[in-house]
């Protein structure tokens, strides 16, 4: 069950969404998948078969990109910024499983800054089909926001707080598009923001109208910092695991801010990375 409770606390476990024998999941594998299956007749007439997309050695973009192209049939490229390829992959886990699906990992610039990386991909390869830090919002909204908006549905009734963590926005304005075409009406809407600028103004271009929330900033730590937690609120159920960079925060700031024992609060998993990092949980 994609809604479940723990404790006091409902969890929605977008984590549990895992299409693929790779522990690939979440809410941007899904995001990846419709946008690529909805354009996969284009990328093979048009693209050259070629998805290309620019991310961190740190990041796990390049993976869910990387694997979900490969199943399609379509061939993966992941740009980064750094020095050689070779001590790149060497260093990088995420670069490592990326190369293990047969991925072509390009290092377009020493400087490592996302607006220079994703230049000069363009500039190098102009014909490939482009998946963005955000998800292509700009050309293939609907691919990307109604997957998640209709998850929507899965909620519980007469929610007090629905708590949301945040990173490009695009899953939260699917999220926001949901509550409004199938009036779903918390009393709170959070989202706790743990690095990055404000995305409060991306978000409401992203849903194109009006949905009351609240955006926390908690930048208690550094965005590449991982933290361990685990919801852990029933000895008779088995303790969730958290994606340490996004999620572990955001329950942080829930555990210190909200009254799960007397208000009905829903946390938001978006998605779980630490098996593709190689962490143990």
């Amino acid at each position: 069950m994609l809604v479940q409770p723990q404790g006091p606390l409902w969890v929605r476990r977008g984590d549990l969404f895992t299409p693929f024998d790779e522990p690939i999941n979440g809410d941007k594998v899904r995001q990846t998948l419709h946008l690529l299956m909805k354009n996969r007749t284009k990328i093979l007439d048009q693209c050259d078969g070629i998805v290309a997309t620019s991310c961190g050695a740190r990041a796990n973009q390049g993976v869910i990109v990387s694997y979900v192209a490969k199943a399609l049939g379509l061939q993966p490229l992941v740009a980064v910024g750094g020095d050689s390829r070779e001590k790149m992959i060497a260093r990088h886990g995420l670069l490592r499983k990326c190369d293990s699906f047969g991925c072509q990992i390009e290092v377009v610039s020493k400087a490592g800054y996302p607006n220079v990386v994703h230049g000069r991909m363009i500039e190098k390869f102009p014909n490939a089909f482009v998946v963005k830090f955000g998800m292509n919002m700009e050309s293939h909204p609907d691919a990307v926001l109604d997957p998640t908006a209709k998850q929507v549905q899965a909620l519980p009734n007469d929610i007090d707080n629905l708590v949301i963590p945040v990173g490009s926005g695009v899953t939260v304005a699917g999220i926001l598009r949901g509550l409004i075409e199938y009036e779903i009406h918390p009393r709170r809407v959070i989202l706790v923001q743990i690095a990055g600028k404000d995305r409060s103004q991306s978000i409401n271009e992203m849903v194109g109208e009006t949905y009351p929330y609240e955006l926390i900033r908690f930048d208690r730590y550094p965005y590449a910092r991982w933290i361990d937690r685990k919801i852990d609120l029933d000895p008779s159920q088995t303790p969730i695991g958290l994606d340490g960079m996004n999620e572990a925060k955001a329950y942080e700031w829930l555990m210190e801010s909200i009254d799960i024992k007397n208000e009905k609060t829903v946390f938001w998993i978006v998605a779980n990375s630490a098996e593709i990092r190689g962490i143990r949980q």
